[in-house]
């Protein structure tokens, strides 16, 4: 079941310095494809499981968690699984909203 986190509980897992893994490296990978399709279900997001793109991830400072920035067809939005590295398994999901997280135009 999938569990979306707060502002406070997902700002609590930034450590910095983040750092953005490149293409090829992995950090403790586990698999999100069922969470993903648990929270497509919950939230109304224009398009289906097949058209989501991972655009980042990030690794916190301290390597106790990591972000996976998913892009679902809104412009500045992502959906961000957050994965906890100790436990390796998801600790929930928060949906960035870029736009109104820095006052981005819908268009920038």
């Amino acid at each position: 079941m999938s569990s979306e986190l707060s502002r406070e509980d997902y700002l609590a897992t930034f450590v910095e310095p983040m750092r953005r893994l490149a293409a090829d490296e992995t950090y403790k990978p586990i698999r999100i494809g069922d969470y993903v399709a648990d929270c497509l279900r919950k939230f109304d997001a224009p398009v289906t499981r097949d058209q989501l793109e991972i655009q980042h991830v990030y690794l916190n400072g301290d390597k106790s968690f990591y972000h996976v920035l998913i892009h679902y067809g809104l412009h500045n939005r992502f959906l961000v699984i957050v994965v906890d590295c100790r436990r390796e398994v998801v600790h929930g999901h928060y949906l960035l909203d870029l736009n109104s997280e820095y006052g981005l135009d819908e268009m920038d």
